[in-house]
């Protein structure tokens, strides 16, 4: 057994090595040759904590705005400045809150990353069979000090990277000519902090913190549309131990957690610039103990204009 499992070893790397070097098809995905990009956009995010055991939903206020970013080759992310410009809800209420929302996205092509950090301050206590939002704040109630943080970091593998393109899809970086579609499979990691001056959750504790580990697979699809328009959709589920500790998250009392991620866009390409809507949606359950589990509820959409410079001089397409 000692000696067949470094020829395991050898033969699962070497399998994958071969998937990688594989060049993509250029009739299925084109480059468009430039080394920088700018971006301008409108974005709305939203977050929401739901304690379905309690029937209740915590939301901080929703907010939304402009923003611009940069890409460029050299650069391992963009580089962006947003700008929040509206707000729904609490009014004056606002004043007693706080936001940080950052998306990191890192595709190549055999690879899909994510990776999110949102830290929110004041939260409003609703109940959860309330639909309307402005209902919502005006039965709900308003908890200043409570402030959630969460951290997740998603990976993939994109096993047709030979025909699909993921940067075609949802950053609009690479040309998809042909529809095609990739399975995709990966881990994840998530960790949720809450801290509160009350006890709005469980009995007298007033800080929280849940970490989930687990895989998760799915597929996503790019469908060109008369060569400018390309529509692109993803799913993803996954299967994740979850507990209050991330050294206790493979023990006895660790709950299985399941995760939901999907992200649609939807392209109008030029050569030098491209038009589109990008969204993304996550659901994640989060196990604090064995008395008290959260789902928490994400949703990012941007309206982006992209323009392309910087071309290889070979390039001439």
């Amino acid at each position: 057994m000692k000696a067949t499992t470094p020829k395991i070893l050898l033969a699962l790397t070497a399998t994958f090595v071969v998937m990688v070097a594989h060049a993509q098809d250029t009739n299925y995905v084109h480059k468009y040759g430039h080394r920088m990009a700018a971006k301008a956009f409108a974005f709305n995010d939203n977050f929401e904590l739901s304690d379905t055991k309690g029937g209740l939903d915590y939301i901080p206020y929703g907010h939304s705005g402009i923003g611009i970013s940069i890409w460029s080759k050299f650069f391992p992310f963009d580089i962006a400045y947003r700008h929040e410009v509206a707000f729904s809800g609490g009014g004056k209420q606002y004043k007693k809150s706080g936001a940080t929302d950052l998306q990191l996205k890192g595709y190549c092509r055999f690879f899909a990353g994510d990776i999110y950090v949102q830290r929110y301050t004041g939260f409003l206590a609703s109940d959860d069979n309330i639909d309307n939002e402005k209902e919502k704040w005006d039965n709900g109630t308003f908890a200043p000090d409570l402030s959630a943080s969460y951290f997740a970091a998603v990976g993939d593998f994109i096993f047709n990277h030979e025909k699909f393109s993921y940067n075609a899809g949802f950053n609009a970086s690479q040309q998809q000519k042909i529809s095609a579609g990739s399975l995709l499979a990966g881990l994840a990691l998530y960790n949720q902090q809450i801290k509160s001056d009350s006890t709005l959750f469980l009995g007298e504790k007033t800080n929280l913190e849940s970490w989930s580990l687990g895989i998760n697979g799915g597929y996503a699809f790019n469908f060109v549309i008369k060569q400018k328009f390309l529509l692109f959709l993803a799913a993803n589920v996954g299967i994740n131990a979850s507990n209050s500790q991330f050294k206790h998250i493979f023990c006895s009392d660790t709950k299985i957690a399941p995760a939901i991620h999907g992200k649609a866009a939807f392209w109008f390409n030029m050569r030098h610039c491209s038009i589109g809507f990008t969204t993304s949606l996550n659901n994640i359950k989060q196990v604090f103990d064995q008395n008290l589990s959260l789902f928490q509820n994400s949703n990012k959409s941007e309206v982006v204009f992209v323009r392309r410079f910087w071309y290889k001089k070979n390039n001439h397409t």
